[in-house]
């Protein structure tokens, strides 16, 4: 499965217009900081925690597949998860470790995007696009994860910018989830 958060955050720009708002080229910089973070090391942690540690016991949660797809998807992924992380060096380290790195940079997003509505103001930027889709997997892609517990719980304006995109953004959101297994 292979997802590119880049090509996830061309889509809005493609269906909206150029998402940029009036920002400038430091807060740009500020923004794209944040994005990589994400993509690079917090989405690495949020899989871990997915097809590894889990072992896989909430992708009926998240997958509409049979019983027997879901064993043999959750296989081949966990594989690919753990050789990918491994390679980008977040996997060499324990479980505890990732787990702790992981939500100390879910709290440095937190103190970035403090009361503002979007990242970088009250308007979206295209890096938003990105931090959404790399947060909204913690927050309702991982039942159970520690993540979606320290945002619902501790990180609340993590929560409420995802809430936020998700209603400005994908008014039909719910039209497109598939969380019931296929008997």
């Amino acid at each position: 499965m292979n997802f590119s958060y880049s090509e996830f955050s061309s889509g809005l720009p493609r269906k909206y217009g150029k998402i940029i708002g009036n920002y400038s080229p430091e807060q740009r910089a500020h923004g794209r900081a944040v994005r990589i973070m994400l993509e690079e090391f917090t989405n690495f942690g949020f899989a871990l925690w997915r097809y590894v540690y889990s072992n896989g016991s909430n992708l009926p949660k998240t997958f509409a597949l049979s019983p027997h797809a879901l064993k043999t998807f959750h296989k081949s992924v966990r594989q690919r998860v753990l050789a990918t992380t491994w390679a980008q060096d977040i996997g060499r380290h324990s479980e505890t470790e990732v787990v702790n790195m992981t939500k100390e940079n879910l709290r440095a997003v937190s103190l970035i995007l403090g009361s503002r509505k979007f990242l970088l103001g009250d308007e979206p930027c295209e890096d938003d696009c990105a931090v959404f889709g790399v947060l909204a997997q913690g927050l309702w892609a991982n039942p159970g994860c520690p993540y979606e517990r320290l945002m619902n719980e501790e990180l609340t304006n993590l929560r409420d910018y995802c809430v936020r995109m998700k209603e400005t953004f994908w008014p039909d959101w719910e039209k497109y989830l598939a969380v019931q297994p296929q008997q």
